[in-house]
């Protein structure tokens, strides 16, 4: 129920979890200067940073927030066979973000 809470949160009192990211030293700063350093040796394609962060959190938590709807018609309410699922998501997502950011 992680997700759901982050989102209800952002909408209610955002401070906390941006004080909570600049706590923990997530420096976007320093992952953007990389990227555009990988970008700029044709290892990446040209993309905005803030589509990546957006498809990154879309991929990884739309699954956790459909968690009822993927029980109910998808793993048969079976805990187990969400939590395979799961696992295979982190392939998948990978997979999904290498096709989207690597040069033909």
């Amino acid at each position: 129920m992680i997700p759901t809470f982050m989102v209800s949160e952002l909408l209610r009192e955002p401070n906390w979890i941006f004080e909570f990211i600049r706590q923990n030293n997530l420096d976007f700063e320093k992952i953007f200067l990389q990227i555009n350093d990988e970008i700029a040796q044709g290892e990446l394609i040209p993309f905005k940073f803030e589509d990546l962060f957006v498809n990154v959190i879309s991929l990884c938590a739309f699954p956790l927030v459909a968690k009822p709807l993927l029980m109910e018609f998808f793993f048969d309410k079976n805990e187990e066979k969400l939590a395979q699922f799961m696992v295979s998501r982190k392939i998948e997502v990978k997979r999904i973000l290498r096709k989207w950011l690597k040069p033909d």
